[in-house]
């Protein structure tokens, strides 16, 4: 590949796209039993995966207009992709990748909740508590200490 892209000859691009492809094979191939692939049977399923992947890459300031937009689909359309997708509504989903998003802040940083609740988009510190317990019935605090205790053990 390395050779591929200093030369630059006629279609190194393809050869080096086919041989990481390749590569990305044979290490689905060794690792088959820890590693989870999206199949994907149409074009359908492959935009359906992109609106997910773009709303948990986007998790912090995505809006279901700006996915709409960007997908080129209506806001009612976009809407009902996402709840026959992932069986939650475009809320729920946004909340759910916010608060995974931020549990992960809470066991591996030192991050205050005041910042955590800033930094995956919530605009108070209130709102991202109350969100916060109603997913996962503790509050971010007591979800940090029993991280921690897990830890020790």
């Amino acid at each position: 590949m390395l050779w591929e892209s200093m030369n630059k000859q006629e279609y190194s691009y393809q050869c080096i796209t086919n041989v990481l492809l390749l590569d990305f094979y044979l290490l689905v191939r060794n690792y088959s039993e820890s590693v989870q692939m999206p199949l994907f049977n149409s074009k359908i399923d492959v935009q359906r995966y992109a609106i997910i992947q773009y709303i948990q890459d986007n998790y912090r300031d995505v809006t279901l207009s700006t996915v709409a937009k960007r997908f080129h689909y209506s806001n009612e359309y976009t809407s009902r992709l996402i709840k026959d997708l992932m069986g939650m509504t475009y809320t729920e989903v946004v909340r759910t990748v916010r608060i995974e998003r931020s549990q992960d802040f809470l066991a591996n940083t030192t991050m205050t909740v005041a910042n955590i609740a800033e930094a995956i988009g919530y605009d108070t510190t209130e709102h991202y508590i109350r969100q916060f317990k109603k997913h996962t019935g503790m509050t971010p605090s007591a979800y940090r200490k029993q991280e921690a205790k897990n830890r020790l053990f």
